[in-house]
């Protein structure tokens, strides 16, 4: 398991998938924190789901390329750390 910001990141006999945080609402409609789980085939992809996610977020260019550039630099931690660089 790999965390990488509000991610989790898993491998199984299948591939890798993603855990990923959103609001949600309950039944009654009120905000909740879910989680969405997405499959991937090998770790590179889950990674470049984690980076999609975030750079939703951003605000401004600046922030976006703030964010891709932490995000790279998280890609090459997690890959060098599963021996893929």
């Amino acid at each position: 398991m790999i965390n990488v910001e509000d991610f989790i990141i898993k491998e199984d006999h299948a591939g890798w998938s993603v855990d990923s945080p959103y609001m949600g609402k309950d039944r009654e409609g009120n905000e909740k924190l879910q989680h969405r789980q997405t499959y991937y085939p090998n770790l590179r992809q889950c990674l470049g789901k984690v980076r999609d996610v975030m750079a939703k977020d951003s605000e401004s260019v600046t922030e976006l390329i703030e964010l891709l550039t932490q995000a790279e630099s998280i890609d090459l931690k997690v890959l060098a750390a599963n021996g893929l660089v």
